[in-house]
């Protein structure tokens, strides 16, 4: 595991937690990876606290891109969600909440839609979040 994201791990109290920036939860800190917010990778974006968020490796990291590909404003919605949570030190309700709603709004649209490869764009684990 990156050092950057044993850090957010440890400032945000993830461990206590048990769950990520995107309330879902992880039944260990092994399955949390860092997620680029701000700059992505490809465009250079470096690995800095200020930068990112620990996300699920498994549910929400994946499921988060996909949604960038398939409903960029909602991506920017819950990036800009994460971001208000980074600047408290805190995961907050209100936040985890507006978060969910979003996701459930995106799970009603796509639900059942599937890629050009014929794969399910929403996989159950994706829906299985914390309960606010």
């Amino acid at each position: 595991m990156k050092e950057v994201t044993k850090e957010l791990i440890k400032i945000y109290k993830l461990e206590v937690l048990h769950y990520d920036f995107m309330g879902y939860p992880f039944k260990s800190i092994n399955n949390l990876n860092y997620h680029h917010l701000l700059i992505p990778k490809r465009k250079g974006g470096s690995e800095t606290i200020e930068n990112g968020a620990a996300l699920n490796m498994y549910t929400s990291h994946p499921y988060l891109h996909i949604i960038e590909c398939y409903d960029n404003d909602r991506f920017i919605y819950i990036t800009d969600n994460i971001q208000a949570q980074k600047i408290l030190l805190q995961l907050e309700k209100e936040n985890l909440q507006k978060i969910s709603s979003c996701l459930k709004g995106f799970e009603q649209e796509w639900s059942g839609k599937t890629t050009r490869k014929g794969k399910e764009i929403i996989k159950e684990e994706y829906t299985r979040r914390i309960k606010l």
